[in-house]
């Protein structure tokens, strides 16, 4: 599994701005009603849910909100990962007990199952590289914002995480947000 194969050009989204999380959510619910029976607002509402399990704050202004979706409520069968990347102009506070700002997001919407968490591992791989979010908060056009996120990574990997690669996927073996 590659990010190419699940996150898509048009979702790539910079000079974003929000004042709280509970906007952001429900923005990033908006760009899921096309493949959801979901309204924007459940969609909000599973990430807050989800929130409430752990944040999902990575570190270094990093955060990886996602939900889950039953099979029923997608509206293409074949589509069952929605994914959204935003670079905000102004961080937000995430965290707001632990001052935890947040200027890049990685929203990941998915039927629950092996290829779900093999995303949310692969887009958590990426938001470690120092040189990904360097490079991600400097990009001047979604296009570019892509190429960096979807192409190789410039340094090694972070020492926190071991890597197995096997046929183009890619697991991180670190903590289960």
């Amino acid at each position: 599994m590659d990010i190419a194969d699940y996150l898509h050009p048009h979702n790539v989204k910079i000079n974003g701005s929000f004042s709280f999380k509970k906007h952001l959510f429900e923005a990033l619910g908006r760009t899921a009603t096309p493949i959801t029976t979901l309204d924007k607002m459940a969609v909000a509402t599973r990430l807050l849910e989800r929130e409430r399990l752990g944040c999902t704050y990575l570190g270094e202004g990093c955060a990886l909100p996602h939900a889950c979706l039953e099979p029923h409520e997608l509206i293409h069968k074949d589509n069952d990962i929605h994914s959204v990347i935003l670079i905000l102009d102004n961080p937000i506070d995430y965290d707001p007990p632990h001052n935890k700002l947040v200027n890049v997001v990685f929203f990941i919407l998915a039927v629950k199952g092996k290829k779900a968490q093999q995303a949310l591992e692969l887009a958590r791989f990426r938001l470690k590289s120092p040189w990904v979010r360097e490079n991600l908060r400097h990009a001047k056009t979604p296009k570019e914002a892509y190429t960096i996120i979807s192409g190789p990574i410039h340094t090694e990997a972070p020492t926190s995480c071991a890597i197995y690669t096997h046929e183009h996927e890619v697991f991180d073996i670190l903590p289960e947000v």
